[in-house]
Order: structure tokens, then sequence, then C-alpha cells
């Protein structure tokens, strides 16, 4: 027997090794390595994604998943298949910060606002709401083998999670045709909920999943997703709980939604509801339009499923209960979506007609077809929750009436700033509404708005829907006769518990445009939310946030946050309002760049704008 390579165990080692590369080499789909790592063919960068974490036998195994995908696909309760084991996400990687996460208010309709004190879905008032949902990113989750799945389990797999998306549009471009019109936007802003496991249907006996979203007991990490998990996990006092390190009900973390964000290009399409149509029937007209819409777009632009997103958007106006979208999957753009929104275009056959062609040959225009809708037409896996409105009858005539359509730049649309300009009746209204809107406070929704007080009458130069009265007093008011006609019309609105504020020429506003901040943003709450900032801030930060709070900027939505970058923490934001974030030195790709010398002007005009510094 030949004797032993003194290296023979570190060459057998280096072999498995470049070997298992191999393998990974062979299976390796290029585009979606480069996509998970951050790169894209256009060399855009992406926001961070996510990853579970499987607990194999011998190693912990990361799979890795963009933001859109991992909101379902890595969602606490979901089942992955990895490795001939099946394992079962019901842990998160770390707990979240609780000062961090996003405050959403939940409407009556289902949308969640987190905007503004109104539901951009039906648009009610919500100023009276308890911002009570708490928006977090999609977790790190960890995943345990599983030899055995209960019935719930796979009844909660089978339907999968309840999802909205929202697409909060700055400047897209408008093109318009007849009464339709198409929006594009180039790295628009777009949300995706994952509100929690759609509903199952079991016997009055078994289990029934939670309505509120997601809960996180902090002790354990472990997320409770019905409701007998929530009444049998915590420790209480006359027994013993599940939780495996004694929490009690103090310890859980209620009405968690998770919350995916990104840059990526948008195509909307905005159809008048039509007037033959009522009830039930306007609801399948939009969704079988967005499925047609689709899965022609796919066709034609030659995009893989994963790519191409597509979503309702209702709307409060009712001439237009929703509005068709379609969102890129990648961030950075895939300039597909650009192509159709090109008009006029460089081809001669413009791609937004071919996509009319497809659609119309998907739905067997030019022949007999189904009945209403199957997989060769309008059905698809990603919108099985969706199949019992489909129709393709419904949206027939429409994709006709689109052959040859021709789109063209749309005027502009006047904004709300210069409707309330156009009914000012004074230099001073004027300048009142130009330094609310610089001091990023809210506009008012009306002008010379007149609320009756018995026999008589007095008008608002604005008016908040919320209820506030706003008036701004020039010169002619300090006439002895008016002030004292002004004081009696004003004591009567305080003794009916009408809210209003004035704001006198030559007097300072400053005062008075915080204590109207302070207002819209909930009264007492706000400054409550702003005294708590304040604490969490860095020290040497302080007096920057206090004068943003004196100049009518509403609280943070959250501070000392957390930022990623290919799975790891590059540093901590100073504070975020919405998707704009004030950074540190050497974060200037996160956000504004801030120091504590910073000058005021200069924070207050990227908030207000939302302009990136350079």
């Amino acid at each position: 027997m030949p004797p032993k390579h003194p290296q023979l165990d570190e060459i057998q080692k280096e072999v498995q090794r470049a070997d298992e590369q191999r393998k990974h080499l062979i299976d390796l789909d290029l585009r979606g390595y480069l996509g998970s790592r951050g790169f894209l063919p256009n060399y855009a960068f992406v926001r961070a994604g996510t990853w579970a974490e499987l607990l194999t036998p011998n190693e912990v195994r990361r799979i890795d998943r963009p933001p859109f995908i991992a909101l379902t696909e890595l969602a606490p309760g979901n089942t992955l298949y990895y490795g001939a084991r099946r394992y079962s996400l019901e842990r998160a990687g770390f707990l979240p910060k609780e000062a961090s996460l996003e405050k959403g208010k939940r409407c009556t309709c289902g949308h969640i606002e987190t905007q503004g004190p109104r539901c951009r879905a039906c648009g009610k008032d919500l100023s009276a709401v308890v911002a009570e949902v708490r928006l977090m990113p999609p977790p790190v989750v960890l995943g345990l083998s599983k030899r055995r799945i209960s019935s719930e389990e796979e009844e909660r797999t089978r339907l999968g999670y309840e999802v909205e998306w929202d697409w909060r549009p700055k400047d897209p471009r408008r093109l318009q045709a007849d009464s339709l019109r198409l929006l594009y936007e180039h790295n628009a802003e777009v949300v995706a909920l994952n509100k929690g496991p759609r509903a199952w249907f079991l016997d009055e006996e078994e289990d029934h999943p939670l309505h509120g979203g997601f809960v996180l007991c902090k002790r354990c990490r472990r997320f409770l997703l019905s409701e007998k998990e929530l009444e049998e996990h915590p420790w209480r006092e006359n027994r013993p709980g599940r939780c495996t390190m004694g929490g009690s009900e103090s310890d859980l973390l209620h009405n968690l939604l998770i919350q995916a964000r990104a840059e990526s290009d948008v195509l909307a399409l905005e159809v008048p509801r039509p007037s033959e149509l009522d009830g039930p029937a306007v609801e399948a007209f939009y969704k079988s339009l967005l499925a047609a819409f689709r899965k022609a777009a796919l066709i034609t632009l030659e995009l893989a499923d994963d790519e191409l997103y597509g979503f309702l958007q209702p709307t409060p106006e009712p001439r237009l209960p929703y509005r068709v979208v379609l969102v890129e999957g990648q961030e950075g753009g895939l300039g597909a979506l650009a192509a159709l929104a090109d008009w006029p275009g460089e081809e001669k056959r413009h791609p937004f007609h071919e996509l009319v062609e497809v659609a119309l040959r998907l739905m067997h225009a030019e022949e007999e077809g189904c009945e209403k809708a199957s997989y060769d037409c309008l059905m698809d896996y990603s919108n099985q929750w969706d199949h019992p409105f489909l129709d393709r009858t419904l949206v027939l005539p429409f994709f006709h009436k689109l052959k040859g359509l021709e789109f063209k730049p749309a005027e502009k649309d006047p904004t709300h700033l210069d409707e309330l300009l156009a009914q000012c009746e004074s230099d001073l209204e004027r300048r009142w509404l130009l330094e609310a809107q610089q001091r990023s406070v809210p506009l008012p929704q009306r002008a010379q708005h007149t609320v009756a007080l018995g026999e008589t009458f007095t008008r608002f130069d604005f008016y908040y829907d919320q209820g506030l009265g706003i008036y701004v007093d020039g010169p002619p008011h300090l006439e002895e006769e008016r002030r004292q006609k002004d004081q009696q019309l004003r004591t009567q609105l305080t003794l009916m518990g009408v809210p209003f504020l004035v704001f006198r020429e030559g007097e300072d506003w400053a005062a008075g445009f915080r204590e109207l901040a302070v207002w819209l943003s909930g009264g007492p709450a706000a400054g409550e939310a702003w005294e708590e900032a304040l604490q969490l801030a860095d020290p040497a930060y302080r007096p920057l946030l206090e004068g943003l709070r004196d100049a009518g900027i509403g609280p943070p939505d959250a501070v000392g946050e957390d930022l990623m970058e290919a799975g790891r923490i590059v540093g901590q934001s100073i504070a975020r309002w919405g998707s704009m974030h004030l950074v540190p030195p050497g974060l200037v790709a996160r956000g504004l760049e801030v120091k504590p010398d910073t000058p005021l002007e200069l924070v207050l005009e990227y908030l207000q704008g939302g302009k990136k510094a350079v």
C-alpha cells in the first residue's frame, strides 16, 4: 500500500469545494444572481433585499429574495422546500426597533394610509383615527425543518397573503387619447403591504386567522398568525402559555404589517368607468382589464413573470374607481415600460399597438373561445384570487377601441395650490398660501368657505376639511366697526366649538404655523411625537430637528433607523419622513447628508421639494 500523501485530506476538501461551486454555476440563474446582489444589466443598484436562514441539519443556508418577492415568499407562516426538506418560517432572525416602525391608519375601506389625514383610496377623513398599524420592512426569518404540516398551514399556504399595492406618483408624464390617460413615471415610489394571511374557511371549531395583521412575540421572536395561537401563546397568571421564553401579553407586538418599497418604472392606464356597467360588473371590468393588459405586456415586451407586476389602485373619484398600474420588477428600470409611453414612437409600429393586438388575440377576438376566462386568455397563477371576476367579454369592446389610437402629451393638470391662488381675494391671502407651502404645512382644501351662524354667517379665508377655519386679516380688520364685528362672530364660533386660527398682517406668523401644523398632525399627539423623536435623536442634531419643528414640519416617521445594504447595517439615519432621510456624513447616497450646523433652509428645501442634495 503506497504511503498516504501528507496533504490528501486538504486536497480532497478542495476538490469537494470546487465540485460544489461547479454545480452551483451550472444551476445559476445569472440575471437572478446579479439582481439579488444589487446589480442589473444597466448597472443600477437596488435597495437591500431580505433573506431566510434555513436551519439544516449540518449548516445554516441563506435564501435571498428581492423585497417584493420576499414580501410573500419569505413571509411569516409560509413554507419553503429546500434539499428535499420542508421548512416552516415561524420566527424572526432579530427584533425590529419599535421606535423606527412607521405608523399607519386603517381606513374602513381597507386601505392603510401613511401619507396624510385623508384616505387616498376612498377620500374619507382619517384625522380622528388613531395610527395603530405598525409597518416593518420584510424581516429576516428563520426556517425550521418540519416533517408534518397541519390542515390550517396547508390551507394558509394555498390561499397566500393579502397584499395591498400603492403607487405614490410625484410628477408622472401624462399622455391623453380621447377620455383615456396613460401615465408613466421613471423610478416611481411603489409600496407593497403584506396585511397577513387571507382568511381560510374551516369549521367553526377550527382555528381562524388574525384580522389585524401579524403579531410578534418579543421574547421568543415567534410570529402568531391565528386566534388560537394568540390565545395560547402568552403566559398568564392562571395558566402557562406556549411561549418557550415565558412571554406575557405585554411582550406581544400587535398590528404588524410587512412593507416592501422600491423605486421602479411605472405605467398606469386611467379608464373612465363604463356608463353601461354597474355593481359587481364594474370591479369585474377593471380586474379583467388588468389581467389582459399585464398578460399582453409580458408577451409584447418579452418579460418574465416576476419582471412585471400589476395591480388596481383605488381612487376616490366616482368616474374613475380604479387605476390600472404596471410596475417593473427590477429597481432602476428595465426600459420596457418606457417604450409603451414613448409617443410618438420611433418605430413604424408602436409597441402599444402591438400590445393591443396581442390582447385581442389572447381573448379570442376573432374566434370562438371560452365563455368568460381561461388560462389561455386572462387567467394565470398570479391572479388566482381574481378568477371568479374575470370576463373577457367585458373588455373586448374596449380593446377594439384602442386599435390605432394615438396618445399625445396631455396638458398638465393645475395643482391644488394653483386652484387656491386663483380664489384668493388679496395679496395677503396669496402670501399666506405660499408661506404655508414653503413651511411644508398641508394646504387647506377650500378657499372663501362660508359657515352659517344662526341668522348670520362668517366666511373663512381658508378651510380645512378636518374642521379648522383660517382667517387672514389685513388692514381693513383694524377698523373699529370691523374689529367689533369680527369679535362677535368669532366669539360665537368659540361657543359653537368651531376651531379657527387668525393670522394678522404685521405679526410673526411662525407661532401660528406651528400651532396649525400640530393641529393638522393630530393635535397634542403630534407634539408628543415630536418630544419622543427629540429624546431618541442624537443630541448633536437636536437643535436642527427643533428648528424643523418650529418651521411647521410634522414629526418624523422614524429616528435612528438602521440603513441596510446587501444585508448589512451601514449606518443610521438621523430622521426619516416617508422616503426622505436625513443622514450623517458619509451616507450621501441614502438621503440628504447633514451636519449639526447644516443651514435649516437647505433641510427645509429638501423636505418640501423631495430634492436630493448633491
